[in-house]
């Protein structure tokens, strides 16, 4: 995505990567401050 323009669309594919890293990065952020 980086170099990518502003009107420019994303694959379907590249969309459930994002979601998953987003839901990757959120889930880790709850366990740890959970364990904090």
């Amino acid at each position: 995505m980086k170099g990518m323009g502003a009107s420019e669309e994303i694959t379907d594919e590249d969309a459930r990567q994002i979601i998953f890293d987003i839901e990757t990065a959120y889930n880790s952020f709850t366990r740890f401050l959970h364990n904090s």
